[in-house]
């Protein structure tokens, strides 16, 4: 440009001499390149601005669509992990019931050999020998035709106490100097 600019300062101080001026067609082509990017930027701007809360819209929605996708997975973890820990529950509970039974039927078997062990006479037997010890001698246990206990006086006056078929029976039987307690046992509940 400066090149050309003095060829004309020349032209015009001697009008006679022949100059040949350099083509500005490249130099217009690369300004109209620039003034046309400047154009499509300036109009991408503007649309920018006029879109701005459509845009803005656009922006929040992509936002929870992608917050909804990454909880989705997460979501997804949590409810295998609940489905897993369900299933050792339910594992567990089948655990309990089967152990549940299992007590339930040694509770039985060993209910069945205790009544197998458990002989009245001779559990009668033995508490009359300890009666005996401690000097309990004006009444002893004899055994019923149905197996449950009784107190009998040596004295002839009768029957004292008949046991019930409860578990564990208690009585109290006291000497002149000191009270004393005697448990008769005999398990005859059915179904323990």
């Amino acid at each position: 440009m400066q090149a050309t600019k003095s060829l004309l300062d020349k032209k015009l101080v001697e009008p006679s001499i022949l100059i040949t001026l350099q083509s500005a067609a490249n130099i217009c082509e690369a300004l109209e390149s620039l003034l046309n990017e400047a154009s499509v930027a300036v109009a991408q701007h503007n649309d920018i601005i006029s879109h701005r809360s459509e845009q803005k819209r656009q922006i929040i929605a992509d936002l929870w669509l992608y917050a909804a996708i990454a909880a989705k997975s997460r979501i997804g973890a949590f409810d295998v992990s609940r489905l897993k820990a369900q299933s050792k529950i339910d594992g567990l509970k089948k655990s309990i019931e089967g152990l549940d039974k299992s007590i339930h039927t040694a509770e039985k078997e060993l209910d069945a050999a205790e009544r197998s062990k458990t002989n009245v006479r001779e559990t009668a037997d033995a508490i009359n020998a300890l009666l005996l010890k401690f000097g309990f001698t004006n009444f002893k246990l004899a055994v019923t035709d149905d197996g449950k206990y009784r107190i009998v006086r040596l004295d002839g006056a009768g029957t004292a106490w008949t046991s019930s078929n409860t578990g564990y029976a208690h009585f109290r039987i006291g000497t002149a100097s000191t009270p004393e307690y005697i448990t008769a046992a005999r398990n005859q509940c059915e179904g323990r």
